[in-house]
């Protein structure tokens, strides 16, 4: 008995089917021309155009606008259009297919008068171990100027046959409580050389396969040659035979299938035997032949075994994903101590004991990193201090250029520190670009006097943090060319202390402080402001929101 059946299936989609290279295909090679139509769609980039059912919109976002005096409503453009395309991201962790996003001649036109978005993105589509497809949108814009970050959220992925996929509609929001922003992108791909897709399907989907029931007998399992594509935890190499349920279709029996799991990689010795495949145990398994589409031509799925969890058990100790905070630093001088907080999180559900350990190098810089090794919910501290080239004592520094930057902060001379996770042999690389302008720290003197205003309070009213008259602390300038708040971090042993103070007279000179708890959040916990600094009597410190971000 056979069975027809619609996949969009591509070898390594949720990782549950195994190849047969050697197998013959059923089917007849595409004319070369053909064959010319199919490469054409085999670019890793990838064109999509907006429709006309996409939105861009702005006013009031959230339920406590009001409360911020937003009572704007919400306007939707009159027009919305652009493209972009999707090159894919090959250092994404595994089972995502992350892509990046580049906007093209995107435009909006409210009232008549047409404005313009540039900026990047991300999208990412997963299979989670419950077989579920799931998709997710980020842009980082410029829209009237301004940085603006959108995020979609996760929803389910409604169209997996295709990677990437035939159509995307996610809807985006700014993370605003006040005026912000909704983008409603619903795209199209078009192919690379022209809008008309022509009789050539994409490869990778839709394809039709047509199903042959039989037994998986398994031959052998023993250990991979480390050089093959391999699971890093004990790979082993299965055998298998595969006879056909009817005798008919004895034609259709092959012998020495490899059972690969994921984008084709032998599997661990423990998912191998947890689900009980020994050498002479036996199977239900399916025989698939492509009839139509680009897809791989032959494969194999045995119906018994969970292939999620032999996914995770290959890649839950290995993969990450790793968070540096902040991405950029606009301003910055020489001999700055910059301190760059790096997080991990883990994918798969399994238990990991051993850490991932964090390197860095900077061209020109001294760096240090606290602690060097990290676990999920432990932070790494790198800390980056520039120094003048000697070669070329400043020449590019004495005359900024045009200012260019958020803020507009002149462009001056550009430190890229290059942060790198790894476990396992498995990497993440992020770059963070500082701008480096002519200065020097002139607030040390200035920032104790101000820090020095909190500290009787924070021992009295918090003892638990351990921050006394006592705790000694070391500093560094942040943001040194702002002139009317200034900034300064202050880091004992346990915290890290945020002083900002504003360069006023009464009664609005009032100065902040936050608190971070170093090694263990990367974001502050705590803060504090006194109203007036020069207030008779002396004001004192009282709790209000932390921010939601270290300051650098």
């Amino acid at each position: 008995m056979k069975t027809r059946q619609s996949i969009g299936a591509a070898v390594g989609v949720a990782g549950l089917l195994m190849v047969v290279a050697s197998a013959a295909p059923p089917f007849h090679n595409p004319p070369v021309a053909q064959e010319a139509e199919i490469q054409a769609w085999a670019t890793p980039q990838t064109s999509y155009a907006l429709l006309g059912d996409g939105l861009f919109a702005q006013g009031c976002m959230g339920s406590g606008a009001g409360k911020h005096g937003c009572m704007c409503p919400m306007q939707a453009a009159s027009e919305f259009t652009g493209a972009f395309t999707l090159t894919r991201n090959h250092h994404a962790p595994q089972g995502h297919q992350v892509y990046d996003m580049a906007l093209q001649d995107w435009r909006f036109t409210f009232d008549g008068e047409e404005r313009e978005i540039s900026g990047t993105g991300y999208y990412n589509r997963w299979t989670d171990l419950q077989g579920h497809r799931w998709h997710a949108m980020t842009l980082d814009l410029i829209i009237y100027d301004e940085e603006v970050c959108l995020l979609s959220g996760v929803h389910a992925d409604p169209d997996p046959s295709y990677d990437p996929p035939a159509t995307i509609n996610l809807g985006l929001e700014s993370d605003t409580v006040c005026f912000g922003y909704l983008v409603v992108v619903s795209a199209g791909r078009v192919p690379v050389r022209s809008l008309t897709r022509g009789s050539i399907p994409p490869l990778g989907g839709p394809c039709e396969y047509i199903d042959t029931p039989g037994t998986a007998t398994i031959v052998s399992v023993e250990p991979a040659d480390p050089d093959a594509l391999n699971c890093p935890n004990d790979p082993v190499v299965v055998m298998f035979d595969f006879q056909p349920v009817e005798p008919a279709g004895g034609t259709l029996a092959a012998t020495g299938i490899r059972l690969t799991i994921s984008e084709g990689v032998n599997p661990p010795r423990e998912w191998v035997e947890s689900e009980g495949l020994t050498p002479g145990s036996q199977h239900p398994c399916l025989r698939r032949d492509i009839t139509s589409g680009a897809c791989t031509p032959l494969l194999f799925e045995l119906t018994d075994v969970d292939y999620g969890t032999g996914i995770d058990l290959c890649y839950a100790d290995t993969t990450f994903a790793m968070t540096v905070v902040p991405a950029e630093i606009f301003d910055a001088i020489y001999e700055q101590q910059i301190v760059l907080l790096v997080a991990i999180e883990n994918y798969g559900c399994q238990p990991v004991a051993e850490p991932v350990c964090i390197t860095a190098i900077a061209p020109g810089a001294d760096i240090t990193i606290e602690p060097a090794s990290i676990l999920p919910g432990q932070v790494c501290e790198v800390t980056v201090v520039p120094h003048e080239r000697q070669t070329d004592p400043a020449a590019s520094m004495s005359a900024p250029r045009i200012p260019s930057r958020p803020g507009g902060y002149p462009e001056g001379e550009e430190l890229i520190v290059q942060i790198t996770g790894e476990r396992n042999g498995f990497e993440q690389v992020q770059d963070v670009s500082i701008n480096i302008l002519p200065g020097e720290d002139w607030l040390l003197e200035e920032a104790v006097l101000v820090r020095d205003r909190f500290i009787p309070y924070l021992a009295q009213n918090h003892p638990e943090f351990g921050i006394t008259e006592g705790t000694q602390w070391t500093g560094t300038i942040v943001k040194p060319h702002i002139l009317v708040v200034s900034h300064y971090l202050f880091f004992s042993d346990d915290w890290e202390m945020g002083v900002m103070w504003h360069i006023m007279i009464p009664p609005y000179d009032w100065a902040k402080v936050y608190l971070r708890h170093r090694y263990t959040n990367m974001q502050p916990q705590y803060a504090f402001e006194i109203s007036s600094l020069s207030a008779v009597p002396p004001e004192p410190p009282h709790p209000i929101a932390p921010p939601e971000q270290v300051d650098r």
